[in-house]
């Protein structure tokens, strides 16, 4: 998602349409139902997610135990 200058994409009497419910903030527009994706599925964080949740499934299987932190996870080998 990026931000778009109204002035550029809208015609002027839209612009001063939404300007007198909204002026000077920023406004987020929602996609169309039928162009909505999945969540993950641009930049592939979902599969990257299900990936790394197998991997510290199949480690505690194992037996290898795992210590969670915010940011990472560490395993004892």
């Amino acid at each position: 998602m990026c931000y778009q200058n109204g002035k550029k994409i809208l015609p002027p009497p839209l612009l001063s349409a939404i300007q007198e419910y909204i002026d000077g903030e920023y406004i987020y527009i929602p996609r169309k139902t039928n162009n909505k994706r999945p969540w993950g599925s641009t930049k592939g964080t979902k599969q990257q997610t299900a990936e790394r949740n197998q991997e510290i499934f199949c480690r505690y299987l194992s037996g290898i135990p795992c210590y969670c932190s915010c940011r990472r996870i560490l395993f004892v080998i």
